[in-house]
């Protein structure tokens, strides 16, 4: 083997006639071996200080490279070469340069005839290939100077034979090893890419690896217009499928010589699900919502279910309801949404709320309010006349005709309160749309027992009393029962005798 040795003298201090003693001042060296293949040896530093002597002539200050044949550097040495101050040698030796019997040489640096240097750079030659073993199947190589040596094998084919394998080692000094051993690659199949458990893709793609060229055969629900596999991974289309579960599918490939994988046995395909259907949205309540500014938005607890046929109940996601403004007239649009489990998109439910500019309230006539902001009323005109017969009373807002009629004057909403409340649920109780108890709070059981009252008479179902509502709640704010019909019944014949009697006094009159 041949290596390089490279010194390197990075400073040195030439001596003076006068100054017998300045040879003994070290230099400062680099040393390094380096071979055919790579280093072979490390720079190894001293831990003792050689303060012998050569005995050799001195060479007027000059640095000589020595040559050590013991292990520590301590016999005798052979002189190699010299290197001025601040310049580099290169040497060049193969081991048959010297006729000794050691692997290991150490190598040192001679200030002239002064001390040598403390850096010792020791190479080991090596020649000796590192040692391949198998144990059940598995290789490894140990090398007597670098220990435990990586094996490398031979990247092996994916298609079914049988083929030799090299294994090979090689130690730091490039020394390489190598072992054959043959190995048998079975015909198999293996999953590569399976089906999602649940999935919406009708003709879903499957992935397999082969190690055997031939063709495919289906077996089970599950068919594939590809018919030829080749060796390493292959990817089919199923034809399409029937929504519903899958757990028979196989995969089997034959070569031209009637080799099967797996010893004829098919591949199963893992189970999975087709679920193509989406689910469906069912909106609750009214589809559109008309306000007046100023009014408040009540929507149901639930505002919208959907119902899959898979995964049962899916849950539904709302958007657009944030950007409703009950202030501003103008229609908004609230859109409701919903997924399954296999990724099915529902078809999307939109609600619509309207919100209408508010009527402006003039100061006179029949309007009953005031332009100054204070709150409308409504009063009806009672009539009198002295003659004999009496007068008629039609009542007055907010008051209970005979025992069972009430008349409403103020238009009410979610979140109010008071006896007009109480009054309204009582009436919505006996009409049978109000199924919770009188508690004079206009809440969502309130709203959605008038929004349905205002539906079953042909009104928008918006859910509050407004002009509209407050006339057909005057005209069917009666009881229903039959002691209530004849009690009605007896104000009106009784309201008609009078008026029969203002008539006949005025004919009398003229």
């Amino acid at each position: 083997m041949r290596f390089i040795l490279s010194l390197v003298l990075v400073s040195a201090f030439v001596s003076a006639p006068a100054l017998v003693r300045a040879d003994e001042v070290l230099p400062t060296v680099e040393l390094a071996a380096e071979s055919d293949t790579g280093v072979v040896g490390d720079n190894i530093t001293s831990v003792r200080r050689y303060n012998t002597f050569s005995g050799a002539t001195p060479y007027g200050g000059a640095t000589r490279l020595l040559f050590f044949t013991d292990a520590g550097g301590e016999g005798s040495a052979i002189s190699l070469g010299f290197v001025q101050a601040v310049s580099s040698t290169t040497w060049t030796f193969n081991n048959s340069d010297w006729m000794f019997d050691e692997e290991t040489f150490n190598f040192r640096l001679q200030n002239g005839t002064g001390p040598t240097t403390d850096t010792l750079l020791r190479v080991t030659f090596d020649s000796t290939p590192p040692v391949i073993t198998e144990d059940a199947g598995e290789f490894t190589a140990l090398d007597a100077l670098d220990g435990a040596v990586e094996v490398i094998q031979d990247t092996l084919p994916e298609a079914a034979g049988t083929y030799d394998v090299i294994y090979t080692a090689t130690d730091r000094a490039g020394n390489s090893a190598s072992t054959t051993k043959e190995i048998i690659i079975a015909a198999t199949l293996s999953e590569e890419t399976a089906i999602s458990v649940l999935t919406n893709d009708a003709t879903p793609e499957y992935s397999f690896h082969s190690t055997l060229a031939g063709t495919i055969t289906y077996g089970g629900s599950c068919s594939s217009l590809t018919t030829d596999a080749v060796v390493g991974v292959n990817t089919v289309v199923f034809e399409a499928l029937a929504d519903g579960e899958y757990s028979d599918c196989t995969v089997l490939v034959t070569d031209g010589l009637g080799a099967q994988t797996d010893g004829g046995t098919p591949l199963s395909v893992s189970t999975f699900t087709v679920d193509t259907e989406a689910p469906v949205i069912t909106l609750l309540g009214d589809s559109t919502i008309t306000l007046t500014e100023g009014d408040t938005l009540v929507l149901p607890d639930i505002e919208a279910t959907a119902t899959d046929t898979h995964d049962g109940d899916v849950s539904v996601e709302s958007e657009g309801e944030d950007a409703v403004d009950t202030a501003t007239a103008g229609t908004y649009v609230i859109t409701y949404s919903a997924q399954d489990a296999a990724g099915n998109d529902a078809v999307e439910v939109t609600r619509t709320i309207v919100v209408e500019a508010a009527p402006v309230v003039s100061s006179g006539g029949g309007g009953g309010g005031s332009s100054s902001g204070g709150s409308s009323s409504r009063r009806s005109s009672s009539s009198s006349s002295s003659s004999s017969a009496g007068s008629i009373d039609s009542g007055s807002e907010g008051q209970v005709l005979g025992a069972s009629t009430y008349r409403f004057a103020t238009e009410l909403s979610p979140g109010m309160s008071g006896a007009d409340v109480s009054a309204l649920q009582e009436f919505l109780k006996s009409e049978g749309f109000f199924t919770g108890d009188v508690t004079g709070y206009y809440g969502i059981l309130t709203y959605n027992a008038v929004a349905a009252y205002q539906k079953s008479h042909g009104l928008p179902s918006v859910g509050r009393v407004g002009p509209q509502t407050l006339v057909l709640l005057n005209q069917g704010s009666v009881g229903t029962s039959e002691a209530e019909r004849l009690a009605l019944l007896t104000q009106l014949l009784a309201l008609l005798a009078q008026l029969q009697a203002l008539l006949a006094a005025q004919e009398a009159g003229t």
